[in-house]
């Protein structure tokens, strides 16, 4: 009884309900033309990453700043949007109050002209399957689907529960409908409906169904229970969950609902926000990411009224329309859970949160436990009174170890321990470093407890027995503190592999492994010796926070430096925390930065999402899986999202002298066609201030140019390739940002073409060759002689050498001569190489195959000054190849002779020689260009060499000849 007594003696609660918790991040924005404020129907996030909003006065679309009206055609006449939809090939299909069906293609909407006509009345909701088929829901028409240029119409007479369709969706099974009478589930076999009626008689606990969203993910293939459900809201009994399977409800609140008509419902992390009629937005929050199991539901009024058409962006924002107002709001991304009052938050220096989801913060008098309460469905406070504490001392820091106990360090009166459960409290004595000492910071992991004062570090040792904080502790002086060389430590962390960090006040890092310090400083690249906090990602990297020098990544081998230079908000970041999906958040007076590990891109937190005064006290961050702020306006709880706060680009048009093209279809533009314009955005909803871009065209520069424009024009650009890209940022930092382009080409003139180039090079030979006939005649006799030397030098090679390749040669010399005695030197020596090599290696059975291909080479030299480009010899060997394998000699030289022989060679048919390796053989293979008069032969060479290759190797000569192709793959040799 004593010990009760005592309890409630020593905790006072003040149990109050905490203020109701806000929607953070709110912007409210307005449709303005020609002075009129235009009434909102519906909105929609398209594919891009636009939000298009229909109106009274028609569509628009908004990209965080500006609202930009579409142009119509003629054929629109009420511009009334009631339903806004996106196909397979995002083509935006429109719906009209007058009941007329559009569509927006190149920038302009055009009404759906149809031989059935359009229904008579508003069009109530629109979607797309992934078979191009487009459904319809109206105000009393039932459903009407688009498909091969036809209108289908399902209504009451083909089993629709009722002509008025709110809301539709698809899923797996096939289309769900809302109606004034239930729920419907229809599939289209032969253009015949097959409807599944769900009402109050099949177990609705309401018969009017307002909205429909899927329960399911999205882009999962794979078909199971979850593929079949979605969430529903009704008129009046609030919203449930629908298996459209099974055809059976789930609500899964046992709280009578209060808020009145559901107009939409969109689901967010663990959050399912709902949008009413007269009490705006209801946040039903879930214990886990399952979402069967509710935690609370909260109403969040705000002054919106007929709140609808919730819609999440890109950036995991969550928008939604009142009237003639569009609203956006963090989302579930960042929620102020706590709403305090300005004198708290001029009080807290720590947060912490512990194993049971409580919050604890200090007061100027102890402590203040928030916890929340179930039943009440809103989080409650508690006063927790610490003995001897005095408005003197101060709370720096809390720590819960294995046992649930929480260690407070205070300022003057050491460690406090705390036992929640019983309420007990003590002081720790056992080391006089800690008694009556300031404490900076406590962590620990298992059994053991580091604590940093300004007399030293302490370490302790947890036993069973001190799960009851009144037995003795084993705590220790850590002697090593002298080689950190400094007692004043901010932050201690042990990280995954058990190694202890030090953040210090002018002595940089120290990390304690193995019994041994290591210290990070100068010598390892840190400029700041002053660091503040201590985290590790999810990949293993270290983080570290630094005073006036922004934040150091260390991969256990070098320090990665992020400055304000780096896109950082503050250069002194004072607290460090990893999130679930592995971002990095770093604490500053202006914001909380978000930095991607991998790309090291970073996004905010800041004034955009409603925070005006961040708490930057080293400890006022908390929590693991979902993070904990103090600001001003309360204690803000952060859940990462699959979604990035940086810009998605956005290429609205490239245009041709001020005209639209058609990027799809058009890329090639005469010489004429060369002003062209391209107007780009960086759609930020979150920090649409900050959007700066980069943009560079390709062919005409290579460099990025930085600017706040978004369009830029280039006129007068000459012929050639381009690309022009683009990218955009939010800090300035584009290196891993991705970005858009537009590929085109500006072709040249026809005197600049290839065929006009060629025609003029054929007249030109054709006269220069005119003048070489003319003038060889007149130089013949001079060359007689010469040429009759030369022949007699090669007398004794005849036996070896086709006689037309002797005579084709000297030809081919004699116009070199005439042109370029130097190079007639040059082909005499290549003509007496091939010759002597010939002679070299005719009685070798084998040789290597670079000798073997010196001969080739010395051979189409000769061939190429007759048939210039008209002959190709593609060598596609390794220097490698050549060294390794050998050859019959002078196989190559009698296959490539032939196939000149037997080949027409010119400009119009060019014949080509390639040598490649494949497997075990050596790969010749030419084209074929047929002879008007074939050349005489019978085959006497590839019949020795098929004789030869019987002696020197197991494998066979194989020939392969077709039309188009003649192969000859020889076995290749080792030796």
């Amino acid at each position: 009884m004593f010990a009760r007594c005592k309890y409630l003696l020593f905790f006072i609660f003040i149990v109050t309900n905490i203020c109701a918790a806000q929607i953070t991040g709110l912007h409210t924005y307005n449709i303005n033309t020609d002075n009129t404020t235009s009434q909102i129907y519906c909105l929609k996030k398209l594919e891009n990453g636009y939000l298009v909003l229909g109106t009274n006065n028609g569509l628009f679309r908004f990209d965080g700043q500006n609202f930009i009206p579409y142009i119509y055609t003629k054929r629109v006449v009420n511009k009334n949007i009631t339903s806004i939809a996106e196909d397979e090939n995002h083509v935006v299909w429109l719906g009209f109050q007058n009941g007329e069906i559009g569509y927006l293609s190149d920038n302009t909407i055009d009404i759906l002209l149809a031989q059935e006509g359009h229904p008579a009345v508003a069009i109530t909701s629109l979607v797309c399957d992934k078979l191009g088929t487009i459904y319809f829901g109206t105000a009393g028409e039932g459903i009407y689907y688009y498909k091969n240029k036809r209108f289908f119409n399902i209504n009451t007479d083909e089993g629709l529960s009722d002509g008025y369709v709110y809301d539709m969706l698809i899923n797996k099974l096939g289309l769900i409908a809302a109606t004034d009478r239930g729920i419907n589930i229809i599939r289209i076999i032969n253009e015949k409906a097959n409807v599944k009626r769900f009402s109050s008689a099949n177990g609705l606990v309401d018969n009017i169904v307002r909205c429909l969203h899927s329960a399911s993910e999205k882009n999962v293939e794979k078909i199971d229970k979850n593929s079949f459900k979605c969430w529903f809201g009704m008129q009046d009994k609030g919203f449930a969950i629908f298996n459209t399977y099974r055809g059976s409800q789930s609500t899964l609140s046992n709280q009578p609902w209060l808020y009145g008509q559901v107009n939409s419902i969109v689901a967010s992390g663990n959050q399912l926000w709902i949008a009413t009629e007269n009490k705006g937005i209801v946040i039903v929050s879930f214990r886990d990411s399952s979402m069967n199991n509710v935690l609370s539901v909260k109403a969040y009024n705000n002054g919106f009224s007929k709140a609808n058409n919730l819609t999440i962006d890109d950036e995991g924002n969550i928008w939604f329309i009142s009237k003639d107002k569009l609203i956006k709001t963090n989302g579930a991304r960042l929620q102020n859970i706590l709403p305090i009052p300005q004198s708290l938050y001029e009080q807290i220096h720590t947060i912490f949160y512990d194993k049971d989801k409580n919050i604890w913060v200090n007061t100027n008098d102890g402590l203040l436990k928030f916890y929340f309460d179930s039943e009440l469905q809103s989080w409650q406070s508690i006063k927790v009174n610490i003995p001897g504490f005095t408005k003197k001392s101060d709370f720096t820091c809390i720590y819960q170890d294995r046992f649930g106990i929480l260690w407070l360090g205070t300022m003057g009166m050491g460690i406090i321990l705390l036992d929640p459960a019983t309420g007990k409290t003590k002081i720790l004595k056992e080391e006089h470093l800690i008694a009556g000492g300031s404490i900076l910071s406590v962590t620990g992991k298992g059994n053991e407890i580091w604590i940093s004062s300004l007399g030293g570090v302490i370490r302790c040792s947890l036993y069973n027995e001190n799960f009851d904080i009144s037995n003795p502790y084993y705590i220790e002086d850590f002697k090593e503190i002298n080689k950190i060389g400094t007692n004043y430590i901010y932050n201690i962390f042990i990280d995954s592999k058990n190694r202890v960090w030090f953040a210090t006040d002018g002595r940089g890092i120290t990390m304690f492994e193995n019994g041994k310090l290591k210290v990070f400083n100068k010598s390892n690249g840190l400029k700041s010796l002053v660091f503040y906090s201590i985290c590790e990602d999810k990949k293993g990297n270290m983080w570290f926070s630094s005073f006036n020098d922004g934040v150091y990544k260390f991969n256990g081998t070098t320090f990665t430096h992020l400055s304000t230079l780096d896109g950082l908000t503050d250069a002194t970041i004072t607290s460090l925390k990893v999130d679930d999906k592995n971002n990095v958040l770093a604490v500053g007076n202006k914001s909380v930065n978000i930095i991607d590990p991998v790309t090291m891109n970073i996004s905010y937190l800041d004034i955009n999402q409603g925070i005006e005064q961040l708490n930057t006290d080293l400890n006022c961050v908390a929590g693991n899986h979902s993070l904990f702020f103090v600001t001003n306006k309360g204690i803000l709880q952060y859940k990462p999202t699959e979604t990035s706060l940086q810009p998605k680009t956005i290429l609205n048009h490239a245009q041709l002298f001020l005209s639209d093209i058609d990027n799809t279809t058009k890329s090639d533009f005469s010489y004429d066609e060369n002003n062209f314009s391209f107007s780009y955005t960086g759609i930020s909803f979150s920090h649409p201030d900050k959007v700066r871009y980069q943009y560079k065209l390709e062919g005409l520069s290579n460099t990025w140019t930085t600017t706040k424009d978004d369009n830029i024009n280039f006129p007068k650009l000459t012929p050639g390739n381009y690309v022009f890209r683009a990218r955009s940022s939010i800090n300035n930092k584009f290196d891993n940002n991705p970005d858009v382009s537009f590929t085109f080409t500006i072709n040249r003139p026809f005197w600049l073409q290839w065929w006009f180039i060629l025609i003029v090079i054929l007249s030109v030979a054709g006269l220069l060759y005119l003048y070489i006939s003319i003038r060889e005649k007149a130089v013949q006799r001079w060359d007689r002689i010469e040429k009759e030397k030369i022949q007699s030098q090669f007398e004794v090679l005849k036996s070896q050498v086709n006689p037309h390749f002797l005579f084709n040669s000297f030809n081919t010399l004699i116009s070199v001569i005439e042109d370029n005695r130097e190079n007639a030197v040059e082909y005499v020596e290549h003509l007496s190489d091939l010759y002597r090599k010939i002679v070299t290696y005719r009685d070798k059975d084998i040789i290597t195959l670079a000798e073997e291909i010196d001969i080739i080479n010395d051979y189409f030299f000769i061939q190429k000054k007759r048939f210039g480009n008209s002959l190709q010899f593609i060598n596609h060997l390794t220097i490698a190849d050549e060294k390794k394998f050998m050859i019959a000699s002078l196989t190559l030289q009698l296959l490539t002779e032939n196939a000149v022989k037997h080949n027409a060679i010119s400009t119009e048919t060019t014949l080509t020689i390639e040598l490649s390796v494949e497997d075990q053989y050596l790969v010749i293979k030419n084209n074929v260009n047929q002879k008007l008069s074939p050349a005489k032969g019978v085959g006497m060479g590839l019949q020795n060499i098929q004789k030869r290759y019987k002696h020197l190797s197991k494998l066979d000569i194989q020939i392969t000849k077709t039309p188009d192709f003649f192969q000859v793959k020889i076995p290749l040799l080792t030796s």
